[in-house]
């Protein structure tokens, strides 16, 4: 009897309008919780190196980061004015430091130079920890945003990155695009392989780590002292203001778990940077929606009081309803006073059928930070629940 009843309100007229009414609704609080998040909580990519980090300079006194792993009050006093960031005596005691792979920085200097054509074959070198960042696609020459066939050189190789123009001028290449790939030639009196098609008018080659030829990129040590000095000789004879006398771009490749050892060093030492890692970007995150945390429950909360409120009116109408439509017929089994159980299953059965809509919408929306929309599913389906039981309680009353 439940099965049959159950079957015939499920199918009918009415539960069609008042699921798609659910729908509606269900949507439409997705879609405000989900911009809420989307404006609040950074959706950061994922960077290829999970042992990275990238400092970049910015225009504010403190990284984000240290906002989120200090107390308010301690930022305020500490680092709400602090103009700190690596000088070249401390990159290289950071290079030094057992925790540390590799730490490299941009060498301005030499990529002003190949921006205004100083060299007769304009030549980058690019760790690929680096040129494979979503964060500098189109940065600076031989990234991953100027390359429009194959692949970026890798490390310690002699792979290459041409533009086709370069391979007619330079190499006398007589071929169409489509075979430049896998050809073979000549930089420096070495052999390198064509591993890529770029857009620009450079060569982007394979980053050598013996430090002997380093082309756009300073691996930080000892012997780099004089090159990393020549940059900063280079601001300051060109005009650049004492306050920006520093490295802008700083990369960090560090062993596997040592962010404890590492952050609190940069943190020290340069809190004016942005820094971007894997790591960083979950704290970041995390500390956002912590913040946003109790203002999206009260958002929550009322939208889901209304979309209660809504329902019960609603589904009020919709019971009288069915009762009227159960009552013509003739199978004496159909008696809707001892089933209004199978009614509210019907109910519940709508808004279980609308989570999956919801929780698609959110991750169209949202991504990764789909997490983040948990306390909003938790929230209705309890909400949901209480309607329910307020409508049993109010049907009761009204028998």
């Amino acid at each position: 009897m439940g099965k049959k009843l159950f079957k015939h309100i499920f199918i009918s007229k009415f539960n069609f309008q008042i699921s798609s009414f659910i729908f509606f609704l269900c949507a439409l609080m997705t879609l405000v919780s989900t911009n809420f998040i989307l404006h609040n909580v950074p959706n950061y990519e994922k960077l290829p190196n999970e042992n990275y980090i990238e400092l970049l300079n910015i225009a504010e006194p403190a990284a984000s980061y240290i906002n989120a792993s200090v107390t308010e009050e301690a930022f305020q006093k500490k680092y709400a004015n602090a103009n700190n960031r690596l000088d070249v005596k401390e990159l290289i005691e950071l290079s030094k430091k057992s925790y540390i792979d590799k730490v490299y920085v941009i060498d301005e200097k030499y990529m002003i130079a190949l921006k205004d054509n100083k060299f007769a074959l304009p030549i980058v070198s690019i760790p690929k920890s680096i040129s494979q960042s979503p964060n500098y696609e189109r940065s600076y020459p031989g990234f991953s945003g100027f390359l429009i066939s194959g692949r970026l050189p890798n490390d310690n190789e002699f792979e290459a990155v041409v533009s086709y123009p370069q391979m007619q001028s330079e190499w006398h290449f007589e071929g169409n695009m489509d075979a430049i790939i896998g050809s073979k030639i000549k930089i420096n009196q070495k052999d390198y392989t064509v591993v890529g098609i770029t857009n620009l008018p450079i060569v982007a080659i394979s980053f050598q780590h013996d430090r002997t030829t380093q082309y756009g990129v300073i691996e930080v040590s000892t012997d780099s002292e004089v090159a990393l000095n020549e940059i900063i000789a280079y601001k300051l004879a060109n005009g650049w203001s004492d306050s920006n006398l520093f490295f802008d771009n700083v990369f960090i490749l560090y062993k596997a778990g040592s962010e404890n050892q590492l952050m609190p060093y940069l943190v020290e030492n340069a809190p004016s940077y942005q820094y971007t890692s894997n790591y960083v970007n979950e704290v970041v995150k995390m500390d956002k929606f912590k913040r946003i945390m109790p203002q999206m429950m009260v958002y929550t909360i009322i939208l889901c009081m209304v979309f209660s409120l809504v329902i019960i009116l609603v589904a009020r109408k919709f019971f009288e309803q069915i009762y009227n439509d159960v009552k013509e017929t003739s199978n004496p089994n159909f008696q809707p006073d001892k089933n209004d159980l199978v009614t509210y299953s019907v109910l519940a059965t709508d808004f279980l059928f609308a989570l999956p809509m919801m929780f698609i919408c959110s991750y169209l929306i949202l991504r990764k930070n789909i997490i983040f929309q948990l306390p909003f599913f938790l929230i209705c389906i309890l909400m949901f629940a209480l309607s329910i039981g307020i409508l049993k309680f109010i049907n009761r009353k009204g028998d």
